[in-house]
């Protein structure tokens, strides 16, 4: 079952024709919207006001008269699902763009759809290509409290093309870096102050659209009691259109009874016939409604909520047509005059009056309402309403026959974590499908923990199910999961495998999708314990069965993980090669590129830095890293990224730009670090970097002590999963000029490498005993071993290997040059590392300034780096505050901080101390 939008969401709410053109308001929104070829100057329209102030009356009459392409789309609870959110957003553009989006839609309706961040990107590119201009409008953006959308909307606003303005309507100012906008004359903001009704308009308001005739002194009282609140003035120009005396009224209103609101409304309500009455509290029920919908809960012969008997009940389509005409708080939603809603400020007041009645009524509205939906393929609506119902039976048969097509199929997680929430806790152990479905909800909003208990829990249920076939594949889905929260939260890389094994014994040849997942975590958890020939079987394999079940995404997760393996290992050709297979398969129609891609481009970027082609390889990471960012869950593969970036950076003489990035997955790890679970298996490769970075850097005392912590020694043992670290200590080792210590260590790592086919580690221990050899005075065997080394790296390409060692190899590559032997990379190696080491070569200290040294420190924050910079650049408090909006004791308390982390107790000794980091 494919998700039903609702068109209504998507239509622009029609004026009508006795309606207030507000002049000077519109001419705010008009002005320098525009450039004079057409472009946006601005990205933001924020109109933000309590209920009832005509902000929705407003940007609907301000599109009707721009000359200009708009979208339009309305708001409400369910769309806090991000993907549901996007996907009406796309709905919305399509009105005025039909091929916008078209991409993402495809994605979003595919099996497993990329995260929501891709297609946000995916939806970006497409607009940045549109011809002609478009304005967004999302209405009652109040509703919306997912941080994620919150956060995309960021996103949107910061990446928005100039043929975009988003224009947002709510009763409050959303979470959205609105200081920014405002100050960069990015927005204009529209709030209750300017939507009040003037004198005038209130004059005309309530004469000419109410049809009153209201002497000018009552008029003014009306609109000083109200304070121009367009409601307000709505609803006493209801309550007075059939009294004989508006004098009395008027006197009555200008009060000071707290309590006029509710009178007003009650006075409305209660001049309505007991039929009316009856069908407003009971279709409150619902967000928006059509005729069909309310005769299915109203129903013939049904007795009223406490308003009274009445002889004859109208058919819904002549009371909302009734309700229409004469402007009762009702909305229509599209051209034709189907679906309506009422004004949010009436829909509460009804809602609040039908909580008072027997609640056995309201729960037959709601199970008569998830029936009709039912029957109309809504499934969202049904679900909804049934739980309000608390009809569990529906409900859960809903989800079990749906939610893998629907809900799985959108991605929307949340959704489905909410709905099994409110299922009783014994109804969902007790189903097979239920259970498993709250498991993967739990596992998917990170509810890690949870998700593992819950397998343990209902594991017995599965295994008494009595048909063989039923039992097997309900058995073998729990083993995906529960592979998935061993690799992901306890970094329990044997139980993931045997779980990921068991699952595929158990699963029906014919389930690609879990079969693939299955595979690709077999081969992620191979690669962690460094077994390459395992993880190389699966994760080709998987990749195979995800495209036999076209599953790009799946796909490309393991291509990229092939690379990352082949990388590790040493096979660049290999690793540059699965980049170029996943590049195109990537590619989606636009030259959009999926976010999985970005795991080949951040191989292909180490790749390229081995080959020493920096200029490019930096442009390859930051394209990978981007990519990557879009996407949840991949972490620590971002941090490689960016451990990587800084290699290059250094490498390209860049130390200021490379200290930042490094500063940048510094603040990454640290947050890695400090969540639940165990993430370092994962994060071994992103860590090896930084001990090379910081080996790049002439620092391997600050690498024997990582190391050192870690329990990194030459007596430890060299378990799975920790090769890489003591192949780092052994240099660490030779550049201390710890020989004896390396020699052992190095003789050590030879017994593991006899049994293990690894280019790339290979190369680094001969390189490391040739180095060995020279600094015990054993030139020829040093010349010989290093030999070895070259001809080793010559197939593969490798340079930096050895440029890395930086000024210490110089001696020993001279050597063998002047062999008749010398390998033909050896030239490219040796001219590479002395044209780095005569541009490093700096004068000596001047005095009074010692050399750099450097300092462990804990990570600065992106903001404390921002303060620090103005800091330098001479700003005070008072103008840092300025600059960044914040206030000056916030700026102060920042101060503190950056202090502390330095080690410093004044700003000039924190500036000094930032320069010598290379920070600033």
């Amino acid at each position: 079952m494919s998700e039903t939008l609702l068109r209504t969401k998507l239509y622009i709410p029609a004026l009508r024709p006795s309606h207030i053109q507000r002049q000077q308001l519109l001419d705010k929104l008009n002005d320098r919207l525009q450039t004079a070829d057409g472009l946006f100057n601005r990205k933001l329209t924020l109109v933000s006001a309590p209920p009832g102030f005509g902000k929705t009356t407003l940007i609907s009459g301000w599109i009707h008269q721009l000359d200009q392409p708009a979208a339009w789309l309305s708001l409400d609870d369910s769309d806090n699902e991000p993907n549901r959110f996007i996907h009406y957003v796309i709905a919305a553009l399509q009105e005025v763009h039909g091929q916008a989006g078209e991409t993402a839609v495809s994605l979003l309706q595919s099996p497993q759809p990329p995260p929501f961040d891709t297609l946000l990107t995916i939806l970006i590119n497409d607009l940045a290509d549109l011809n002609g201009q478009a304005i967004l409008v999302l209405d009652d953006y109040h509703v919306i409290h997912n941080l994620d959308i919150h956060k995309a909307i960021t996103f949107l606003l910061d990446n928005q093309p100039p043929r975009l303005h988003l224009v947002i309507i709510g009763r409050e100012d959303p979470v959205l870096p609105l200081h920014r906008l405002r100050g960069g004359g990015q927005m204009v903001g529209i709030h209750a102050q300017d939507l009040r009704f003037t004198l005038d308009e209130a004059t005309q308001f309530l004469n000419e659209t109410m049809g009153l005739s209201l002497r000018p002194e009552e008029v003014a009282a009306l609109e000083r009691r109200t304070e121009g609140w367009v409601a307000g003035l709505q609803l006493a120009a209801l309550s007075m259109q059939e009294m004989p005396d508006s004098a009395e009224f008027v006197a009555a209103f200008a009060g000071d009874d707290r309590y006029i609101t509710d009178y007003l409304i009650g006075e409305v309500i209660e001049r309505q016939s007991p039929q009316v009455q009856d069908f407003l509290l009971k279709t409150a029920i619902f967000e928006r409604f059509c005729a069909p919908l309310c005769d299915a809960i109203l129903g013939a012969g049904d007795r009223g909520l406490g308003t009274g008997k009445h002889d004859h009940m109208p058919s819904s389509r002549a009371i909302i047509e009734r309700l229409d005409q004469r402007n009762l708080f009702i909305i229509p939603l599209d051209n034709k005059r189907e679906w309506y809603r009422y004004h949010h400020l009436f829909a509460d007041f009804l809602r609040a009056r039908l909580r008072d009645r027997p609640e056995e009524d309201i729960v037959d509205l709601h199970r008569r309402a998830a029936a009709w939906y039912e029957e109309n393929s809504l499934l969202a609506e049904a679900i909804d309403h049934a739980l309000k119902a608390e009809d569990f039976q529906r409900a859960g048969r809903l989800i079990e026959q749906n939610a893998l097509t629907t809900i799985f199929g959108h991605a929307q997680w949340a959704t489905l974590f909410e709905w099994m929430e409110a299922l009783p806790a014994e109804m969902v152990k007790g189903r097979p499908r239920l259970s498993l479905q709250y498991a993967w909800a739990l596992f998917t909003t990170g509810h890690w923990e949870a998700a593992a208990n819950l397998l343990e829990e209902i594991k017995p249920v599965l295994e008494a199910v009595e048909q063989t076939n039923e039992k097997e594949r309900l058995l073998g889905e729990l083993s995906v999961i529960a592979a998935l929260v061993a690799y992901s939260h306890s970094g329990d890389m044997g139980r993931c495998t045997e779980q990921a094994r068991r699952a595929l014994s158990l699963l029906p040849e014919d389930n690609l999708t879990l079969r693939c997942v299955a595979l690709l975590s077999i081969g992620e958890s191979a690669m962690v314990q460094e077994d390459a020939p395992v993880a190389r079987q699966a994760l080709e394999e998987a990749v195979d069965v995800a495209l036999a079940a076209g599953n790009i995404a799946i796909a490309l997760f393991a291509l990229g993980d092939l690379a990352r393996l082949e990388m590790t290992e040493g096979y660049l050709r290999r690793a540059a090669e699965l980049y170029q297979r996943a590049r195109p398969l990537g590619t989606v129609e636009g030259n959009t590129i999926l976010g999985p891609t970005g795991i080949a481009c951040i191989q292909l970027g180490e790749v390229l830095r081995e080959w020493n082609d920096l200029k490019k390889a930096e442009s390859v990471l930051r394209e990978g890293l981007a990519l990557c960012q879009q996407l949840t869950g991949l972490p620590n593969i971002v941090l490689e990224g960016q451990v990587n970036m800084a290699r290059v950076l250094l490498a390209s003489g860049d130390d200021r730009l490379a200290a930042v990035t490094m500063q940048e997955a510094e603040s990454l790890l640290a947050n890695l670090l400090g969540q639940s679970g165990d993430v370092r298996p994962m994060i071994t490769v992103a860590l090896a970097g930084r001990l090379r970075y910081w080996l790049a850097q002439g620092k391997p005392d600050a690498a024997a002590r990582w190391l050192d912590a870690k329990g990194i020694s030459v007596e430890a043992t060299i378990s799975p999963g920790d090769l890489a670290y003591h192949v780092l200590l052994a240099r660490v080792l030779v550049d201390q000029g710890r020989l004896t210590m390396a020699q052992r260590q190095l003789e050590r790592l030879a017994k593991i490498m006899e049994e293990r086919e690894s280019p790339r580690f290979s190369i680094e221990l001969f390189i490391l005993q040739a180095l060995l050899y020279q600094a015990t005075g054993d030139g020829s065997r040093a010349e010989t071993t290093l030999m070895q080394a070259l001809q080793l790296a010559e197939p593969e390409g490798y340079l930096r290997l050895f440029v890395d060692h930086g000024e210490s190899i110089i001696p020993l590559l001279e050597q063998v040059a002047g062999r008749r032997s010398a390998p033909p990379n050896l030239k490219a190696i040796l001219s590479i590392v002395r044209e780095e080491q005569r541009v490093t070569e700096k004068p000596p200290p001047t005095a009074g300034r010692s050399p750099r040294t450097f300092v462990p420190f804990e990570p600065l924050k992106d903001q404390e780096l921002q303060i620090l910079r103005l800091m330098a650049a001479g700003l005070s408090n008072r103008e840092i505050a300025d600059e960044l909006f914040l206030s000056v004791n916030t700026i102060k308390v920042y101060a503190s901080r950056i202090y502390g982390k330095l080690g410093v107790h004044r700003r000039g000794e924190a500036v000094a101390r930032a320069q010598e980091l290379d920070l600033i």
